[in-house]
């Protein structure tokens, strides 16, 4: 439900971002997704926690490919790689802390502190993002300019035939990537290897110290 969701806002946040200032949007979504994360902890049943994972998904999706894209827009192309490497390496670092945190407070308490815990700390994430573009005074920047927020530019990348093979290799990447491996590791580990929730974590986690020595 997370998943699916991840991936298919994506299609239309650009456009959104184009139109209403990327990080405005990105912020916006940050602490929709902080409120979903706080309503999955206190869910009573399956079909809610399915429909919270599948919102949260949704907002979440939105965040990362928007402040990447804004990102490009305020630093200069001399030094957007080194900028975007340390933004990466920040996301690095909350995956491979994120998972074993979680899994041991799981372990410890309950599966709901997690939800808790992690939807405070996007809310408190999202509040100081909201206050500082209100300080700057950021708001629909750089889109209106280019004619962004149509969605044409999915057309215009699909013309190219660099682009149509950037966007089948992004597919297939994220189609075996998040297919299988994010989806059914953690649970092989707890069903079929008989380890807790914080190991199934750590392992998980090992993910993220391929990327941050990659980043």
């Amino acid at each position: 439900a997370f998943v699916v969701s991840y991936g298919l806002v994506q299609i239309g946040a650009g456009p959104l971002g184009d139109r209403f200032g990327k990080a405005r949007v990105a912020c916006t979504a940050l602490l929709l997704y902080g409120l979903c994360l706080l309503g999955s902890a206190a869910v009573s049943g399956l079909p809610m926690l399915v429909a919270l994972r599948a919102a949260s998904g949704f907002f979440a999706g939105a965040v990362i490919p928007l402040l990447m894209a804004e990102l490009g827009d305020r630093v200069p192309y001399a030094e957007r790689q080194g900028v975007i490497g340390r933004f990466s390496t920040g996301m690095v670092m909350a995956q491979l802390l994120s998972g074993p945190a979680a899994g041991v407070l799981a372990e410890l308490a309950d599966w709901r502190l997690p939800f808790l815990l992690l939807g405070l700390f996007a809310l408190a994430v999202g509040g100081a993002l909201a206050w500082r573009l209100r300080a700057e005074g950021t708001g629909a920047a750089g889109g209106a300019a280019r004619g962004g927020g149509n969605g044409l530019g999915y057309v215009a990348l699909l013309r190219r035939p660099g682009g149509r093979r950037l966007m089948g290799v992004a597919f297939v990447n994220g189609f075996f990537l998040f297919g299988g491996a994010f989806a059914f590791v953690g649970a092989f580990l707890v069903e079929e290897l008989g380890r807790n929730a914080a190991e199934a974590g750590a392992v998980v986690a090992c993910f993220g110290v391929g990327a941050f020595a990659y980043t």
